[in-house]
């Protein structure tokens, strides 16, 4: 608790190997890598802390590290704020991830894990990422005025995306792409310069009960070279 972490070589903390602990009201700034990085089955609960200006990710959990994330503040890093890889199934909630210089949350390499009632904010690429075989769960998050899309799924990543708001982002509140199937239901997508959702290049997914009105442009732009998309019960 109280900690500063600063300027190390590599990441500020190393949570490895099933190892488990508190770590609460420090701050993470400067580090050569992630401010934490938490692996190989890995649980610390993250709690109440500041990850600002690391050199890769505010915070990166991979190979089956999990945890819970809550309450921090990741924001000005140089990769993404939160970064999740190769089975990472960490549950993140309450957290402002922002102004990242890259993307808000980065889902990769079949990554799961719960992000709910997070705000997602002015990050330089999209607020979430999701690719390569993940699978998540995103519930109540705010998801807002970020530099590219809202919520970008492509390379074969999934998901359940309920009850989220995903408003004044860049591009497309949603783009679909490269065999990607999420399924996106309850969610308000509005207020996105472009369409509220955009599925291209064999992207699929499943709509339902969403409010996509008040866009730039069409609630949806399905091209010709887009998979199965189901639609039903959205206000357009």
């Amino acid at each position: 608790r109280n900690n500063l972490f600063r300027n190390n070589n590599e990441s500020g903390v190393f949570v490895n190997t099933n190892g488990l602990g508190i770590l609460e009201k420090n701050q993470f700034y400067e580090n050569g890598l992630a401010g934490i990085e938490i692996k190989d089955g890995a649980n610390p609960v993250v709690t109440d802390n500041d990850f600002r200006n690391n050199k890769a990710s505010g915070i990166f959990v991979q190979q089956n590290g999990t945890g819970v994330i809550e309450n921090n503040r990741v924001f000005e890093n140089a990769l993404a704020g939160l970064e999740i890889k190769l089975g990472g199934n960490p549950f993140v909630r309450n957290n402002e991830i922002f102004n990242n210089n890259e993307g808000g949350v980065f889902f990769n390499t079949n990554a799961a894990g719960v992000l709910e009632d997070n705000t997602i904010s002015g990050n330089k690429l999209s607020g979430v990422e999701i690719k390569s075989g993940a699978n998540p769960t995103l519930r109540r998050n705010v998801i807002r005025d970020n530099g590219e899309g809202g919520v970008f799924v492509h390379d074969n990543g999934r998901g359940l995306l309920e009850g989220n708001t995903i408003s004044g982002n860049a591009y497309a509140g949603f783009e679909i792409k490269g065999g990607a199937n999420p399924t996106v239901r309850g969610n308000t997508i509005t207020g996105n310069v472009y369409q509220a959702a955009w599925i291209h290049e064999g992207g699929r997914g499943r709509f339902e009960n969403n409010d996509m009105r008040g866009n730039g442009q069409a609630a949806f732009l399905i091209d010709s070279d887009a998979g199965r998309v189901v639609r039903r019960g959205n206000k357009e």
